[in-house]
């Protein structure tokens, strides 16, 4: 007796589900860098801040040349930072599967089956996710970038502050 191969035949619900479920963990991922974004304007400004509390504008001290070359880089560090952090912030152009008009609707779903609703829901979802997908690597990309900006500009007000200290 031979096994007889039966043919799978794709389950459009399942496909559409996971394209739904890929579509709003881009979404969500959009949101953590914008709130990671965020958080790091919070957090360089109060670490800005609080290095201005260390007599950096004490005119009774005398500050060394390579102090004031350090506090150009940190500010200009900041300016960059914030502008970065600014661009990741605010919202992204998402694409959405299908844009809210009754006439695409109408186009999207009219006088069709249920089979050939799902197929299409599925290229739709399919094409946001990827036009999305460009987006959201270079919002990653920029995340990481300003993680290294916050980075660098802790190392140069230690460096500032540990040669005011020290002069």
């Amino acid at each position: 007796m031979k096994n007889k191969v039966v043919p799978i035949t794709p389950d459009f619900t399942t496909m559409f589900d996971e394209a739904q479920k890929q579509l709003d963990r881009q979404f969500n991922s959009f949101t953590s860098l914008s709130k990671y974004a965020e958080t790091i304007m919070g957090a360089a400004s109060v670490i800005v801040s609080f290095f201005a509390t260390f007599k950096v504008f004490d005119n009774t001290i005398t500050k060394p040349n390579s102090f004031f070359a350090i506090f150009v880089l940190i500010v200009i560090l900041y300016a960059i930072l914030m502008v970065l952090s600014i661009n990741l912030a605010r919202p992204s152009s998402v694409e959405s599967p299908i844009r809210a008009d009754l006439k695409n609707y109408s186009i999207a779903y009219a006088d069709k089956s249920e089979k050939e609703i799902i197929a299409s829901q599925i290229t739709i979802y399919v094409r946001a996710i990827q036009k999305n997908e460009k987006t959201l690597l270079k919002q990653e990309w920029l995340s990481k970038i300003i993680g290294y900006y916050l980075c660098v500009i802790v190392i140069f007000i230690f460096l500032a502050t540990i040669i005011l200290f020290v002069h």
